[in-house]
Parts: C-alpha cells; structure tokens; sequence
C-alpha cells in the first residue's frame, strides 16, 4: 500500500528525461598513458575496431555479472561500527570497534589496532574490516623533539586471525582515502594520494597491490562500488570546483574498471564546463544486485537551482535515461538498492537545515515512482539520516543519523514502523563506518548481554539541590544555542547568564582567585585571575602543552598536567603551582584528569596511556607533596573525568566501556565500585560535585538528544536538565562559598 505523496515527488515522475546523448562516449584506457592524449583518440579507426571483433561483447559479459542473479535476500547478522570513547594522552581519538545484535542488543568488541581509527569499511560478508590508522610517533631532531602523526591502512579479521599493515602515508596524504571491498571480502579498493589521483587493489590472499589507475583517471576520485560478481569496480572523479575565479575543467564522470583485465572505461562524459556553461556531475554510481545495471547522481551545477537527475543505464553504458528529477533543497542523495533490487531507497533533503528533516524514499527501480516515504525524525535520534544500507532480509534500513553533534545508528523498517537506535554516539565517518552484516558473520555469544548495562535513572523535572552557582563552559558552533563562551547558573536552574569573567575553569576555596589555560594550541601557559585581573602566569617551556589546572581545596596551589615528547616517549606529567610564591614542581609521573581530596593531602589521577594502549584503565591515589602513588582500581574501558567528593566518601568518573557510557562511584580505597544509573546518554564532561556530595552536575544529553547542564542525585540516577545548551557543555565547576 502506497502512502500519500508529497505533491514534489508527484511532480518529479511525471517530468521528462533530460536531454541524453545520443551516442554514448565508452573509452577504453589504459593506466599507464597520458589521459589527454587518449581523450583525442576516442573515436579512432581501432576502437571501432575493437567494437566490430566482438569486443564489446567481451565487455557485456565483464559488466552485466556473468549473467548471474540477483544477489537476494539473507538473515540478518549483526551490525558492525565504530564507537570512540575518549581521547588518548596524544590528542588521537580512542576508537573500539563493536557489532551488536538489533534485536537483542548483544554486543561484542571485534579485535583491532590500538590508534585512532578512520574511514571503515565491513567486508560484505563480515570475516574483514579494513581501515586508516592514525599513530603518534615521538620525532628527535637537534634541539629539539615533536610528535609526527603517520596513517596506516590496515586489514584485519573480525575473529582477530590477522592484521596486516599494506600501506603507510602522512596523515595529510591520505586524507581522501575512501575504502571498497569486493563482495566474497577476497579484494579490497581504496583512492589514495594527494588529491585522490590513485586507485589500489589489494588481493587479501596474496597481498599483492595492483593500480587500477594514477592520475589517468582524473582526480578526486571516490564512490567505488564493486559490481555483484566482484570483477568490475564503478566509480566517479570529482565533481567542478566552483571557486573566486568560476569553475574550473574538471572531468567529472562515471567510469569502470575491469580488474582482472587491467583496464578502466569511462560511462558518462560527466562534466565539459568552460566560464560556467555546461557543467555537470555524474556521481555516487551504485550496481543493481544483478549486475546488469547503474544508476547514479546527475547534478546540473550552471543553474542557480543545481537540478539533480537520479540516472540509470545499462553496464556498459548505454540506454541513459532518468528515473527522478528533482531540484536542489528537495531532493535525494546517493541511493542503495534493495536485495531482491525492485527498489532503490535515498534520503531526501529539505530545503534548509533543520535537525528533524530528512525523509527516506523507496524508488520503483523500473519506473522510477516514489512507492513509499519513511520518516526516520518520528524518532528524534535518528534524525538528519545518511549513509542507507539495507538490511540482508531486505526488511529494513541501516541509517547513520546526525541531530546535533552526535551520530547514531538508527534502524528504519521499510514498512513505515517506528524507527529505533541501535548505538548512539557512534563514529559513523564514511559510508561504510557502520555496517549490517549476514548471520553468523561475527560470533556474539561471548559479548556482554542487555542485562549486563545497569538501569536508567528517571528524568523528574527538580531535584532539591543545595543552593549554590554552577559556572561552565558552552563548545561554540555556528548557530549554535546559546553561544560558546562561559555561563553561570543557580542550583535551581534561575539566573543564567553569560558569566563576565577572564577565566573561569577552577576556584579558589574562597573563590575570589580563578585559574585557566588559555585556548590557543597548544596550550602553554596556565593564567591566575583575581576577579577581572590577571594576578599572574606560569609559562611552560618549549614544547610542553598544560591542561586540566585544579585548584587545591584548601590553600592556593594548583595541580595541573604537562605533556611533552622525551625520551621514554609521549608523557603527561601532574606538577604543582604555587602562585603566591611562583613556585612549581614535579608531582607524579603519567597522570591525567587530577582530583583533590576534601583535605588538600590527595590528588586521585588516571594514568593517561591506560585503556590506549591494553585496553584497561586504572585510578590512582597520590599524595602530596611527596607524589607517592597507589592505585586502587583496575577497569576495563577508558576512565576519566574524575571528582573527589567535598565529604571524601567518593571518587566519581566516567567510565566507558564496549557497550555503554556513565557515570560511576568508587571509594578512595577502590571498594564499592558502582553506576549512578543517570536519565543521560552523551558523555559527561567534568563532572563536580554538590556541596553536601549528595548530587552531581555535569554536560550531557537525554534521550530526545536535548544537550546542556543536568544534575543527577547519586542514589537513585533522577536526573534533571538546568539548563538547554544544544552545543554541548564542559569545564563545570560549582563555584565554593556559593552555598
């Protein structure tokens, strides 16, 4: 049954075909000739030639798969993705890579490197995942030291059989790295270089690298699509620049390559745009589940409107008609085909940005009518969805949705129910970062069971706070609400307003002095303010970035982390400051998010390498000044973000593990561990505790993804929102002496 259709998508099926070519441009090209010069030979005596001996039969067989069936339907597996969990003592994202089962919520943590991880991509039948790793080296020179960032590609088995390294690059150079697997998982694709000029093959097998194409093939290149049989390999250059000086000619077309052949053919003529006349951009081609057939994204770009065309042909390139039309602001992105491939489903855009539009589209793959609308926003986290991919029985779409600053992964039925989020907070970079995979792919037995997570507290509209102001900090983004800078509260949610003052990261005990670092990069220097005047600096040498100053409880010292390359590697140090005397020193070795204790004599410190480098983290409890360190607790996951409590009872952190984030309780001796089961699920940021230590404020969002200032009572989780800040929230302090 066919719901009522928006009277723009009526319009767009009865609209004719754009003007098609006539004859359609096929170019054969080989690799390692100039592309200019075998653009002037396109209609010479031996390709027609060539055409005349059969080769274009040849070639038929190479596009159409063999003549093999569509791809069909399967049970559906897992869903695979990426989730980060903090940030490393090197700047890097801490990433874990999960599959989780949609139904029962599952999950297992699937084996990978130890750096920030980038650009996924799931092998269609789940045994590979390959990526770009980010990894920090510490560089020595003469006089002086750094850290250099280098990008591996890497190619590793779900079930931790293998890991192989098969390239490594700056991480400047393989920046428009896009990743492609072959349907069986046996090839993998990927564009690399400056400016995307090359296209790689990779034989799992074997290891050999073939190149497909270096430079021959135009640049920028991306969308690579592998036809069902894995043979051929679809994809586009980029689209016209549109710059100061106008556009520039730029080719941009649909091409293939036969791999096992060596040879790369240009479909479509793409863009032929000189002074802004005649340009145009064929993109985003995608393979019918037989073989027989692409479609892909015409964008006239020299109307003011920038029409877009949803366009099919056939494999070889002929028979180019348009299946949709449409204008820009109300019309579908790139398209994912159905398994039994009746239909191709796309998300159409609004005409401006709202974080509750975007509205699915199921095409009629043989007439190109909108058939259906679904609408992933009657969800609110799953709303601004992209990156389609259907689920293996056909049932379904996997989305990657974006309503603010978090991504999610939403699951659509494709009869119209309700959708529902699979992950929340996920790392869903690329179009592959996240993947539904077929059954028995990933083994999830051994994974953490639903009943595992605690449970969620409740959201109640007051809790009884002591009175008292809470001072944090608003992340700036364009339009976002309020502005970024530092704000200020009352406990019951009244008086908010842009707080007046220098520098508001840390509090005096009798709040009259304040300290911070300022925000340019990196970071150097610890700033101490009496009111509106800056009373006085600690400046840190060459190469050494400060953060995290906390200000003692009960005399005017300054704990804060120093982070600097030497030789035992990349280190974040604690050192003390003494600003009545300038005085500073060293207090312990690798040591990050510092809490004091109520008395002054403790500091409660993460090692910051833990949970990077093993995959376990550690709280340790230092004393001062001597810096005598003794941990308490081990945790598998990343900690951070601790907060001694003012009656000294408690130690609260957050705790990020495989299948959750909260926030967590343990005694200073390391007894009593628990979960302060909050009505949030974004990631708290700088927690700080209540007066009386019965509540805790901290940033986060709550499940309709409202982000902003909440508090949370520790014995049960109620939790409620003081104030909306859609940008999110961080450095919360609740000023002393306000209460």
């Amino acid at each position: 049954m066919t719901t009522d259709l928006d009277p723009r998508f009526r319009r767009a099926d009865d609209l004719p075909a754009p003007d098609l070519w006539t004859e359609i441009e096929r170019r054969a090209e080989d690799p390692a000739h100039d592309p200019a010069r075998d653009g002037r030979r396109w209609l010479t005596i031996a390709v027609a030639a060539a055409i005349a001996l059969g080769a274009f039969g040849g070639l038929w067989r190479a596009f159409n798969g063999n003549g093999r069936p569509a791809a069909g339907l399967h049970a559906n597996g897992p869903i695979a993705f990426a989730k980060t969990v903090g940030i490393g003592p090197d700047g890097l994202a801490i990433t874990q890579l999960l599959a989780r089962d949609a139904g029962t919520g599952r999950t297992a943590q699937v084996p990978s490197g130890s750096g920030a991880i980038e650009d996924l991509a799931w092998s269609p039948d789940g045994t590979k995942v390959a990526y770009r790793e980010l990894i920090t080296a510490v560089t020595h020179g003469p006089g002086s030291s750094g850290t250099a960032v280098s990008a591996h590609l890497v190619v590793a088995a779900t079930d931790g059989s293998l890991t192989r390294t098969i390239a490594q690059c700056s991480s400047s150079r393989c920046v428009p790295l896009e990743l492609a697997w072959s349907p069986d998982g046996s090839r993998l694709a990927w564009t690399a270089s400056a400016e995307g000029r090359a296209l790689r093959v990779l034989d799992v097998m074997t290891g050999a690298v073939t190149t497909v194409c270096n430079g021959s093939c135009g640049r920028f290149l991306g969308g690579l699509a592998w036809s069902p049989n894995g043979s051929t390999l679809a994809f586009s250059n980029g689209e016209v620049p549109v710059g100061d000086g106008g556009p520039r000619a730029y080719p941009s077309a649909v091409w293939i390559a036969s791999v096992d052949e060596g040879r790369v053919y240009r479909l479509t003529r793409g863009a032929a745009c000189e002074g802004g006349v005649g340009c145009t951009a064929d993109r985003f081609p995608a393979w019918s589940p037989d073989g027989r057939s692409l479609v892909f994204i015409r964008t006239n770009l020299d109307t003011i409107d920038q029409k877009v065309t949803l366009m099919e042909m056939h494999a070889d390139g002929t028979d180019v008609h348009a299946l949709l039309q449409c204008r820009f602001g109300s019309c579908i992105g790139p398209v994912a085909w159905a398994p039994d491939g009746s239909s191709l489903a796309g998300v159409a855009g609004g005409s401006r940005w709202d974080p509750k539009t975007g509205t699915i589209v199921l095409i009629d793959a043989t007439t190109g009518a909108v058939l259906h609308r679904l609408e992933p926003a009657r969800n609110s986290g799953c709303a601004e969805p992209s990156d389609l991919s259907w689920a293996p029985d056909g049932s379904a779409l996997l989305v990657a949705s974006h309503p603010w600053l978090v991504t999610n992964l939403c699951v659509v039925p494709a009869d119209g129910a309700a959708p529902t989020i699979v992950a929340h907070g996920v790392a869903a970079d690329g179009s592959e970062a996240a993947a539904w995979l077929p059954a028995g792919s990933i083994d999830l037995e051994t994974g953490p069971t639903p009943g595992a997570v605690a449970p969620t507290g409740a959201s109640v509209s007051s809790l009884p706070l002591p009175p008292g102001e809470i001072v944090f900090g608003v992340q700036h983004i364009p339009g976002g609400q309020p502005a970024g800078g530092t704000y200020r509260v009352g406990s019951d949610g009244s008086g908010f307003v842009r707080y007046k003052h220098g520098c508001a990261s840390t509090f005096s005990p009798d709040g009259t002095f304040t300290a911070c670092v300022p925000t340019n990069v990196p970071p150097h220097a610890v700033l101490v303010w009496r009111g509106h005047t800056q009373v006085t600096i600690l400046t840190a040498p060459r190469g050494v970035s400060v953060g995290e100053p906390t200000w003692s409880p009960t005399d005017l010292s300054i704990v804060y982390t120093a982070s600097s390359s030497q030789e035992r590697g990349f280190a974040t140090d604690l050192r003390i400051f003494y600003p009545e005397s300038n005085g500073d020193q060293l207090l312990a070795r690798d040591g990050s998010d510092p809490a004091w204790s109520p008395d002054g004599t403790k500091i409660a410190a993460t090692p910051p390498n833990k949970g990077f480098t093993d995959g376990r983290s550690e709280i340790d409890v230092i004393t001062v000044p001597d810096g005598v360190k003794r941990p308490i607790i081990q945790l598998p996951g990343v900690v951070s973000d601790l907060a001694w409590s003012p009656d000294g009872q408690w130690i609260a952190f957050r705790w990020d593990t495989v299948t959750s984030t909260g926030i967590w309780l343990v005694h200073p001796d390391g007894t009593q561990l628990r979960m302060v089961p909050t009505a949030t699920d974004a990631r708290a940021g700088q927690i700080a505790w209540s007066p009386d230590s019965q509540y805790l404020v901290f940033g986060a969002g709550d499940s309709h993804l409202h982000r902003g200032l909440f508090a949370a009572r520790i014995s049960d989780g109620a939790t409620t929102m003081l104030v909306r800040a859609q940008p999110g929230v961080g450095d919360v302090t609740w000023v002393p002496g306000s209460g």
